[in-house]
């Protein structure tokens, strides 16, 4: 009997645990904090910024460390990235090449999968999606997920490029849908 009434609870406390995640299609925009890690030839690189991001085409990216790149603004919008430099006072435009904007892709391709198919969902729900493959042979790993306003979200993941490893990055002070504008992605240099 004891065991029946355990099974009965742990049941009931999944149930309450799936039920009372938010569905991520629900997330209109996204602000946070990320601490990157990358290596390059051997050197440790760590990176820190800012992000606003409105799903499904809109991601800024403010630096805020290393010092020297302290300022630096990056906007991905519409398949194209926009970049102010502090240093020069300009903002340059390029197109946005698909590994510059992997938080962007990575959001789009979890929201897309857990509405349209159902076992990643379960899954995704259960924490137990560990590995994604986006396009252009990205590979991304999640480490960590953590329930975030009652929506279940990766904060710690692995980016790979193949077998390469392109870093580590670490999502904190993440706030969702906080009724964030397109205006509030404009950025110009101080002649604009």
């Amino acid at each position: 009997m004891a065991i029946i009434r355990f099974l009965l609870v742990f049941i009931i406390l999944g149930i309450n645990i799936l039920a009372s995640n938010k569905e991520l299609s629900t997330i209109k925009d996204l602000q946070g904090f990320v601490l990157e890690n990358t290596a390059i030839n051997n050197r440790k690189i760590e990176k820190k910024y800012n992000i606003q991001l409105i799903i499904p085409n809109l991601l800024k990216k403010e630096m805020v460390f290393p010092e020297m790149n302290k300022g630096e603004i990056y906007l991905y919008k519409d398949g194209k990235r926009y970049v102010y430099l502090p240093i020069f006072n300009e903002v340059s435009e390029d197109r946005s090449d698909s590994d510059t904007n992997n938080f962007l892709n990575i959001m789009n391709y979890i929201i897309k999968e857990t509405k349209e198919n159902k076992e990643f969902r379960k899954n995704y729900y259960e924490g137990k999606i560990k590995k994604l493959s986006l396009k252009d042979n990205i590979i991304v790993n999640l480490l960590e997920y953590k329930s975030i306003e009652s929506y279940l979200l990766p904060t710690k993941i692995d980016v790979y490029s193949g077998k390469e490893k392109m870093g580590t990055l670490i999502f904190s002070n993440i706030k969702i849908n906080q009724n964030l504008k397109e205006d509030d992605f404009k950025i110009t240099d101080g002649n604009n």
